[in-house]
């Protein structure tokens, strides 16, 4: 009887202790500051991360952007559409800029032998046709094989220019998750093209939002996560939120200290953004 009891607590501990990794990091689109350079260091930092989830920004086709992450990452799967497919309702000028840009996408890793894929979408975040440029964020629906737990994962990349566009787009993917998720953990996630204050703080925090840097046990790594254009600002705009905070236990909260901030620095040339992750499991 002992030994059958014993069985059973062993069974079962994974379920009670799983926990996951999960990083956002823009990549930098694959036309953008030498990708053939820059290729090999990404990669390989991807790969180091070695994370359950990969939420990240920036991923165009062309040049085997996309293709390289997915050979990188055989045992995932992703979703995440391009931002062009989702342009319905942006102004004549909006449509126009987007000759020029890159079709990029905000695509969602996971790993297929931890996760079942329950839902997926890529919606357009542009509000009445407002913004520099067409963009989305991508939500899924996940459920964790050895708990059964769902859960689910926004990954975004908001505009770069306006602050009252930010501040919309916000709302409306917090809006969705309102609408979508019930009282189901959230984490959100990606490039926020801002620090959390002001009206982005304001949205979130009521929402029921909570920046998981706060309530993590151990916080590692910059405070700092971009390298702004031609001024080389070193600002945060790369965040993590989660939602309810009782749902989740959150060990770490870490930003990998990756950019070159000098030209005699020793780090590789990979991106202009640190990737910054979690791990985290849920509660019941």
């Amino acid at each position: 009887m002992k030994k059958y009891i014993v069985m059973t607590l062993l069974l079962n501990f994974p379920l009670i202790n799983a926990e996951m990794k999960i990083y956002s990091y823009n990549i930098t689109h694959g036309k953008k500051n030498d990708w053939n350079k820059r290729k090999p260091n990404v990669l390989q930092l991807i790969q180091d991360l070695n994370a359950d989830i990969y939420c990240l920004q920036e991923v165009i086709d062309e040049n085997d952007q996309l293709k390289s992450i997915q050979d990188i990452l055989p045992q995932y799967n992703y979703v995440g559409d391009k931002r062009n497919n989702h342009i319905s309702g942006l102004s004549i000028w909006l449509r126009l800029t987007t000759l020029g840009a890159q079709n990029e996408r905000c695509p969602i890793f996971y790993n297929k032998n931890k996760f079942d894929l329950i839902d997926s979408q890529t919606f357009g975040i542009n509000p009445n046709g407002s913004g520099y440029l067409p963009r989305t964020a991508v939500k899924i629906h996940l459920k964790e094989k050895s708990t059964g737990k769902e859960f689910f994962v926004y990954n975004t990349h908001l505009d770069h220019k306006y602050e009252k566009v930010r501040t919309e787009q916000a709302q409306m993917i917090s809006d969705d998750i309102k609408q979508k998720c019930a009282d189901k953990p959230v984490i959100l996630l990606g490039d926020f093209n801002t620090t959390f204050d002001k009206d982005l703080k304001k949205i979130l925090t009521e929402d029921g939002f909570t920046h998981a840097k706060t309530i993590a046990q151990q916080v590692e790594g910059p405070s700092v996560t971009h390298e702004k254009g031609s001024t080389k600002a070193l600002i945060e705009c790369d965040f993590i939120f989660v939602k309810p905070q009782s749902k989740f236990s959150i060990s770490q909260y870490k930003t990998v200290d990756s950019i070159p901030l000098t030209k005699d620095s020793k780090k590789p040339v990979a991106s202009d953004h640190n990737p910054v992750g979690i791990t985290c499991s849920l509660k019941e």
